[in-house]
């Protein structure tokens, strides 16, 4: 861990900014993040000329890509829907795969079509969408990598976002992109495909994280525990609407030791292991019951077992007796 800089000074900033370029999560967070925003900033340095080439004058040239701008609301909003039950990683993931899709179109209208202004715009839009993905997220995971130093982690990464984005948009212009369209995307794809790589190696390293941070806990529960040979296996259930429990933890051969697993900090980390897991699971509506294992085969590996089951719900209705009346009558 970085410790917190006590004091403002130039040995204390590098000393921090040392420690974040350490960090494997933060670079690749920030990689992600540049590449993502260097591609919306060199996009407003060459865009003009190709709409320039599709007949917009460059005082509405403002007007069509603002659709970028569309995009990335709508990317941000489905985003906050999404994030929570997909989690971080898996957003940036998708968010540069969808990066890179639209690049791919961007491309193919170009050679191929030789569409209008309009459908320029369409793709910019489904472009700043992906950039809503994939930008959001990746700055949030750029900062909170950094458990102490979160305002240097924003300044660093900021910093990159500028420097890259301002880097790429001279060297497209310089290469020739002014006069060939083809050239900046070329330029988008390989900023993109980095993108794809740097998201990629975060889910990676989640996954490594988390099995590290699974030995300790059970090591601080069983000291005995022996990680190449023992095996570990924890029941949950959930259902209805939140999620249930996780029950007793089994260690095979049986090691003397407990752990409480309603502590928020073992509860949040069994439920990574879940979402890392790539499995299917819900708390709301039906019942999911399975179990995390460790070692299970020998191979010292984390592993997810999940059963989901419908429930429905109904109400049984008591049929109401039919009561005959009868009337009497009585002459007097």
């Amino acid at each position: 861990l970085i410790k917190k800089a006590e004091s403002i000074s130039f040995k204390n900033m590098f000393i921090v900014y040392r420690g974040l370029l350490k960090n494997f999560s933060f670079n690749f967070f920030t990689i992600t993040t540049a590449m993502q925003t260097s591609m919306f900033f060199a996009m407003n340095g060459f865009m003009p000329y190709e709409f320039e080439r599709k007949g917009v004058s460059m005082s509405e040239f403002g007007i069509w890509f603002s659709f970028t701008s569309l995009g990335y609301i709508f990317g941000n909003i489905i985003n906050s829907k999404l994030s929570p039950k997909v989690g971080l990683e898996r957003m940036c993931l998708l968010g540069t795969v969808c990066s890179f899709c639209s690049v791919l179109i961007f491309f193919g209208n170009n050679n191929l079509f030789q569409n209008g202004p309009l459908v320029l715009s369409l793709i910019c839009m489904l472009f700043g969408c992906s950039n809503g993905f994939a930008v959001a997220n990746s700055m949030t995971g750029a900062i909170n990598s950094s458990k102490l130093n979160k305002g240097a982690a924003s300044g660093l990464m900021g910093a990159f976002q500028v420097g890259s984005g301002g880097m790429a948009g001279f060297l497209i212009i310089y290469f020739g992109g002014a006069q060939n369209f083809n050239i900046c995307l070329y330029a988008l794809f390989i900023m993109s495909g980095i993108s794809i790589i740097s998201s990629y190696l975060i889910l990676q390293i989640k996954k490594m994280s988390i099995k590290k941070r699974f030995i300790e806990m059970i090591k601080n529960g069983y000291p005995e525990f022996d990680q190449e040979n023992d095996s570990v296996e924890i029941d949950f259930e959930g259902g209805g609407d939140d999620f249930g429990s996780f029950g007793y933890v089994y260690i095979y051969p049986n090691r003397e030791g407990d752990i409480d697993l309603s502590e928020s900090e073992n509860r949040d980390l069994l439920l990574d292991i879940i979402d890392a897991g790539d499995v299917r699971y819900t708390w709301i509506n039906n019942g999911t019951t399975g179990n995390i294992k460790y070692n299970e085969e020998g191979h010292q590996e984390l592993a997810v077992y999940t059963l989901v089951s419908e429930e429905y719900y109904g109400y049984v209705e008591e049929a109401e007796e039919e009561v005959e009346n009868t009337n009497e009558e009585v002459n007097g």
